[in-house]
């Protein structure tokens, strides 16, 4: 997952439903690492950043309610930190932006 966020073009383009998935999945599965899954996936779509945008652009209330509701301290950091990447912003202006794309 961590060498989907610096690639470039489409295989960028092509990875961004796989981590919306892997995002959205709670189970608690370790990789081979030791870490989850959703939270590298949640770090690796900030890392691709406004590009997730034109892809997918439901991917915002996705992390979104991650960032808001995760009971998981670090997926909801991770999360926050993501949304600043992809959309450029951060503290309450971050809140509002990501209530909107909720409500659409």
């Amino acid at each position: 997952i961590w060498c989907i966020s610096s690639g470039t073009g489409e295989a960028v383009k092509d990875a961004v439903p796989a981590l919306k998935q892997a995002m959205q999945d709670p189970s608690d599965y370790r990789d081979e690492n030791g870490g989850p899954p959703r939270k590298y996936a949640i770090h690796a779509m900030g890392g691709i950043g406004p590009v997730v945008l034109e892809v997918d652009p439901h991917v915002i209330p996705v992390l979104g309610d991650i960032m808001i509701n995760d009971d998981d301290y670090y997926h909801r950091k991770a999360a926050a930190l993501a949304l600043q990447n992809i959309l450029g912003i951060e503290g309450e202006r971050l809140r509002h932006e990501v209530r909107g794309y909720r409500e659409q």
